[in-house]
């Protein structure tokens, strides 16, 4: 059975994807969690937290040595401010965390891809267009060049692209979700943009 990792398994992406891609004979192995009371249903839930890098070791070292299909990338976040009411210490602390911290459990996770297998990042329009949570639209940014380019040094048959969503519709789920499912080989490197 094909097998699925999902980081940021809360995520309001994350059903829709997981109901797409059980009912065509995936196994979700893992999903990651950053707060407990939104766990759900009996996967195999693992605490990642991307503030806090030690989260991050105890997680890979708790995966079991399995590779996988798709490793599919939700987890997100932003400061909801104009970058200018961001005080030094939160900057720095979020881009660690999202740039830094994330890039890094990314470059872990292509070791665990099958020979065919695909990271798929959900990143945003706001890494094209802008937006008053500026420090936001960069690191969306900063992983989407992570990926388009670290895609060039995967094995022949593997892939790593991004989806770039407008604000999330109950149709935009649905067509995120068949795209994860349906994508292959010629993705790779790819920003897809989806905007409804």
């Amino acid at each position: 059975m094909k097998k699925v990792l999902i980081i940021g398994g809360t995520s309001s992406l994350a059903k829709p994807i997981i109901s797409k891609l059980e009912d065509n004979g995936y196994e979700i192995a893992a999903m990651t969690f950053r707060q407990q009371d939104k766990i759900y249903d009996n996967y195999t839930w693992a605490r990642v937290d991307f503030y806090e890098y030690e989260s991050i070791d105890i997680f890979l070292h708790f995966l079991p040595p399995d590779t996988y299909s798709k490793i599919i990338f939700l987890s997100g976040s932003g400061l909801g401010k104009n970058y200018k009411d961001v005080t030094e210490e939160d900057t720095a602390s979020f881009y660690k965390a999202f740039l830094i911290n994330y890039i890094s459990l990314m470059m872990n996770l292509i070791h665990r891809l099958d020979d065919d297998g695909q990271i798929v990042f959900i990143s945003s329009i706001a890494a094209n267009i802008p937006i008053e949570d500026a420090h936001y639209s960069a690191v969306k940014a900063g992983v989407e060049a992570f990926v388009r380019s670290a895609s060039s040094q995967l094995s022949d048959n593997q892939s790593m692209f991004s989806i770039s969503p407008a604000t999330i519709t109950d149709l935009m789920r649905e067509d995120i979700a068949n795209l994860i499912l349906n994508a292959d080989k010629s993705y790779n490197g790819k920003t897809i943009d989806i905007h409804i």
